[in-house]
């Protein structure tokens, strides 16, 4: 059953669940990130959507089967190789690299690929990234792929006081982007009574 809220304005809106499936790194074995670590992101992406009637729950940790480091472009397309439709695909590597300036670190990053014949996206996490990066690369993944350089944007890197915010503008394009989502089958709404930290973890094999 879909929860109500207030929305941006004052007028109650749905909200809309949708599932976030980690595909976790273990070389050696190893997970590179543990669930708490899974959890504790999501939980942040969901105070920070909470306004804009959107929230999230965690799927089931699955091991990766790609690249457990993101260095290069054919990285991250092998990566993308893996998305499963209905959710949204989270893969967690040991380091990201920038594609562009060689050297550069990355924390994050959301990928659009080639495949088979359709485009896929996904998001690129690192297993360094800070607790809010999930959220700054959920509203590229929601229809907001430039950055805002103002202080407590979510989709910029300046700080601001509380937690980062959409502009109202921000917030049209991610609900029209969720729509789209959901008519495509990209994404399938999550009913029922899941919280965020549910189901109960599982071990990378």
């Amino acid at each position: 059953m879909a929860l109500m809220l207030l929305g941006v304005g004052g007028a109650a809106a749905a909200t809309t669940t949708v599932e976030i499936r980690p595909f976790v790194a273990a070389p050696d074995g190893a997970p590179v990130v543990d669930r708490a670590w899974l959890v504790a992101r999501v939980e942040r992406a969901n105070a920070i959507f909470a306004p804009y009637d959107l929230q999230f729950v965690l799927g089931e940790t699955r091991p990766l089967a790609g690249p457990t480091d993101a260095m290069v472009r054919a990285d991250r397309n092998a990566l993308a190789r893996q998305v499963e439709r209905g959710v949204v695909n989270l893969f967690v590597v040991g380091t990201l690299m920038d594609i562009h300036e060689p050297g550069r670190i990355r924390r994050g990053v959301h990928w659009k690929a080639r495949h088979g014949g359709a485009r896929v996206r996904c998001i690129i996490m690192a297993a360094y990234a800070a607790e809010g990066i999930l959220a700054h690369e959920l509203a590229h993944f929601f229809g907001n792929p430039k950055h805002r350089h103002v202080p407590g944007n979510l989709v910029g890197y300046v700080p601001g006081l509380g937690l980062p915010t959409l502009d109202p503008d921000q917030a049209q394009r991610m609900r029209r982007s969720l729509r789209r989502s959901i008519a495509s089958g990209e994404l399938v709404p999550v009913t029922g009574d899941r919280r965020p930290t549910s189901p109960a973890p599982s071990t990378p094999r």
